[in-house]
């Protein structure tokens, strides 16, 4: 439930790396970055492709220098390659997906 579904079993457990208080208390709501504006910012793209029954995802993050921190990254956008005409909602096929990942490294290029 946790991994697919982001259903956390319980606030407190000794066997998580990582607890939902963390991720609340580190987390705050800001629009996507679609696009680099004016070419100053350093971006990173993961791409996750998956199988036909499962979904592929872009994740697109920013790199900044904390004076205190030292590098780190912001998810600025996550796309999800899911055809959103269909009814069900299926995944996009590969070809459709590759397509989309090109143009959106033309909008963050």
């Amino acid at each position: 439930m946790r991994e697919y579904y982001c259903q956390f079993d319980s606030v407190q457990n000794e066997g998580q790396i990582i607890k939902r208080a963390d991720i609340i208390k580190n987390s705050f709501t800001r629009p996507p970055l679609l696009y680099n504006k004016k070419g100053d910012k350093k971006i990173v793209m993961a791409y996750d492709p998956a199988r036909s029954t499962d979904n592929s995802i872009l994740t697109v993050a920013e790199f900044r220098e904390d004076p205190h921190k030292g590098w780190m990254a912001d998810i600025v956008n996550c796309v999800s390659f899911v055809d959103l005409g269909l009814k069900n909602k299926t995944p996009m096929m590969t070809q459709d997906q590759i397509r989309a990942i090109r143009q959106i490294l033309l909008n963050y290029n």
